[in-house]
């Protein structure tokens, strides 16, 4: 992350690519199931759904200003900064939800 704030304007490209590492990642592993033949999972719906509801949360809120979100420090846009993480962070509970609600449908 420290990489991502010192760098100067002309790498805006790689924080796209850190931005949408998550939804990469995901796009990866649909990609794997489905050479392998397999649909996607609950899991991989479970990551997909959790991912996308922080980051559409976040971004909406810094987007309308919120609550002076984008406007009210210097600092504001550092939250697409750590964003990924959260991001690999909700989706996993995500993914844990979704493979719990498996488990317990098949019982």
């Amino acid at each position: 992350m420290a990489i991502y704030i010192f760098l100067p304007e002309q790498y805006t490209l790689l924080s796209v690519v850190w931005l949408f590492s998550a939804l990469v990642f995901s796009i990866l592993w649909t990609t794997l199931k489905t050479i392998q033949k397999k649909s996607p999972s609950y899991s991989f719906w479970g990551f997909l759904i959790g991912r996308n509801l922080l980051m559409a949360t976040l971004i909406l809120y810094w987007f309308f200003d919120l609550e002076g979100s984008r406007t009210g420090g210097s600092t504001s846009a550092l939250i697409f900064a750590v964003m990924p993480f959260w991001a690999f962070i909700f989706g996993s509970i995500g993914n844990v939800i979704a493979a719990r609600m498996k488990k317990h449908n098949q019982a």
